[in-house]
């Protein structure tokens, strides 16, 4: 029904068909968190805090750009403006088209699944990292790739947390591209925003070794919903970068 609906708003002119395709599934899919908002459960008379109300805008137009700034009220919120140049994007983007095998996603157009590892790991030493490794689709329109970082996974991190992280399907750690092995000017973009975390904002990341690389694509329109992810996969200080927006946009985190 909303493959049709959106179809038919195609017809009209400068619609733009992906955007309101995802956002029409979107807003299906979270009916139920909308219902609870108008039928609430409580019977206290309280009206429940929900996050979307107690959220405000950050203009960051003033802001300083290539220099990390944090929130005047939120502690541990920074932003950091033009953290690569243009051409460091587009070099970045051209190495996740690479990476992906051309965005290729796993299950298909006959590209392989990567299916979940053995558990526990095995106590053999540790298989070869792929250089290859497709998009894995993790709800609707956002796909996901990981990514060791520079020095390599934490061999303890990959047998705990890691090897139950559900965005990446409960994959072995230590088989994912190492970051240190992506080639040119992309590769170098990607490790410097590695490393920007604990240089441009010490008192957030200042001491923490890079955990693991979350690259992440998402169509126009679809939503990650709020959520809290768990401090032992990486949720205590997470450092978002949007490389590429388009048909779809392409970001990394470093966690």
């Amino acid at each position: 029904m909303l493959q049709r609906v959106a179809r038919r708003a195609a017809d009209f002119v400068g619609c733009d068909f992906i955007y309101w395709k995802n956002r029409l599934i979107s807003l299906s899919l979270s009916q139920g968190t909308f219902l609870g908002e108008e039928f609430p459960s409580d019977l206290s008379g309280r009206p429940p805090p929900y996050p979307r109300d107690q959220c405000e805008r950050w203009d960051l137009s003033a802001l300083p750009r290539g220099c990390a700034t944090q929130h005047p009220r939120q502690r541990g919120l920074w932003v950091l403006p033009g953290a690569l140049s243009p051409e460091a994007c587009e070099a970045a983007a051209a190495a996740v088209d690479a990476l992906t095998g051309q965005n290729g996603v796993q299950g298909e157009d006959g590209v392989l699944m990567y299916p979940p590892a053995t558990q526990p790991l095995p106590l053999a030493p540790a298989p070869a990292a792929e250089r290859v490794w497709a998009w894995y689709a993790y709800g609707h329109a956002r796909h996901m790739v990981p990514l060791q970082p520079s020095r390599g996974v934490c061999e303890a991190f990959a047998r705990g947390p890691l090897a139950l992280l559900r965005s990446h399907n409960c994959t072995d750690a230590r088989t994912w591209p190492e970051l240190a092995n992506v080639a040119g000017g992309g590769g170098d973009a990607l490790r410097s925003l590695e490393a920007m975390p604990g240089e441009a904002m010490p008192a957030a990341f200042g001491g923490r070794p890079p955990l693991f690389i979350q690259l992440q694509s998402l169509e126009r329109g679809a939503v990650i919903g709020a959520h809290v992810d768990e401090h032992d996969v990486g949720g205590r200080a997470i450092a978002t970068t949007v490389i590429r927006g388009g048909v779809s946009e392409v970001g990394a985190e470093c966690r």
